[in-house]
């Protein structure tokens, strides 16, 4: 069996035990503040807390940065000493450069058994996309680069996320959206839905932020033919920023009772910080992964 080192980074959702306990490998990204301060993301709630007052009190703007082509050079030159391949998974090309920078990572290294793939999303879809690689790797696939990146394009089509943020400071200090659209956002009192796999694409304004969780839902259902229901569904995550006990649990349970699923099945992730440092506190997004049969519009 080929040895085979994974290697992932920072914007996506993932357990830190089990990337322990398997051969993945992590970079970590970070955030740049109004000094050029240059922070590196731990992946500590804490330190995402922090991060938030600082955007929400503080109007500090805090804007996302991808890694430099010469740092993932290093990383995987270290693996290739352990591994016979390393591929490396990153979030989409229209989220960041990193997917880019890998690329001119690898022409630098020159070896053919370095494969770079990226998710066609951020945060937990590319947690789905890693398990998926995973088993690919497992089942005795070609590690043919091409091939990969198919195999996720093919998976990505029965994907999708929906996200919705209280808060308008981080999306205009993260130059998500224009200050002049966010002005006319707050007057209005709306709230957006933004389709997570596609770089800040709206999906619909609502008013009362009392009604997310349902407007979240119902975007999930416009995004496939038939509204997907219990069977239909092989994974949903709730991927929550920073929320309250007592809020997770009432998103776990309006999400189970509306597509008819045993609420135990659902997986809670922690927003990474690319994203919180967009949404803020309190904003969720969910991901649901259907059955074969069932693709996007």
């Amino acid at each position: 069996m080929k040895k085979v080192g994974i290697l992932i980074d920072s914007t996506s959702t993932f357990d830190e035990k089990e990337v322990k306990s398997q051969d993945i490998h992590l970079i970590y990204n970070s955030v740049n503040d109004d000094d050029g301060n240059v922070i590196e993301d731990i992946c500590s709630d804490e330190q995402k807390r922090q991060i938030c007052d600082l955007i929400a009190k503080e109007r500090r703007t805090m804007r996302t940065s991808s890694v430099n082509s010469q740092i993932i050079q290093d990383k995987i030159n270290e693996l290739l000493k352990k591994y016979e391949y390393v591929v490396y998974i990153t979030l989409a090309p229209t989220f960041s450069g990193q997917y880019n920078n890998a690329l001119a990572a690898k022409a630098c290294i020159g070896n053919k058994n370095v494969i770079i793939l990226h998710s066609g999303s951020v945060a937990v879809q590319t947690e789905i996309v890693l398990n998926s690689i995973m088993k690919y790797i497992n089942d005795g696939n070609e590690m043919d680069q091409d091939k990969m990146q198919n195999h996720i394009f093919e998976l990505s089509k029965h994907i999708t996320t929906i996200l919705t943020t209280f808060h308008l400071e981080g999306l205009i200090a993260s130059g998500r959206i224009p200050t002049p659209v966010a002005k006319l956002l707050k007057l209005a009192k709306m709230h957006p839905i933004i389709q997570g796999e596609e770089t800040h694409k709206k999906a619909g304004l609502y008013r009362k932020w009392t009604e997310s969780t349902k407007n979240v839902l119902e975007a999930i259902d416009n995004r496939f033919p038939k509204p997907p229901r219990g069977k239909d569904i092989k994974e949903v995550y709730l991927c929550q920023s920073l929320c309250e006990p007592e809020r997770i649990e009432e998103l776990l349970t309006k999400i189970a009772e509306h597509f008819q699923i045993d609420k135990k099945i659902i997986k809670v992730r922690v927003t990474p910080l690319l994203v919180l440092s967009a949404t803020l506190k309190d904003s969720f997004g969910v991901t649901v992964c259907c059955a074969e049969d069932i693709v996007k519009k």
